[in-house]
């Protein structure tokens, strides 16, 4: 497929793209999700709910930083 150069030219002179906010990172992750095991761990991996501990354990992480 052959594309103009008028029509490239356009594009780039398009609005500028707007920063999106970048995703929690990889670390933030895993640090959540071993506060979240230890959660579960503590009570015996019986009952609870593991949304609620992964929930639990980002608000944890989020307060520490």
């Amino acid at each position: 497929m052959h594309i103009k150069k008028s029509v490239v030219a356009r594009a780039s002179k398009a609005a500028p793209r707007r920063k999106t906010r970048v995703p929690a990172t990889r670390d933030r992750n895993l640090r959540i999700a071993e506060a979240s095991y230890l959660r579960a761990e503590k009570r015996g991996f019986s009952g609870g709910d593991p949304v609620q501990d992964w929930l639990d354990a980002e608000k944890e992480i989020d307060l520490s930083d």
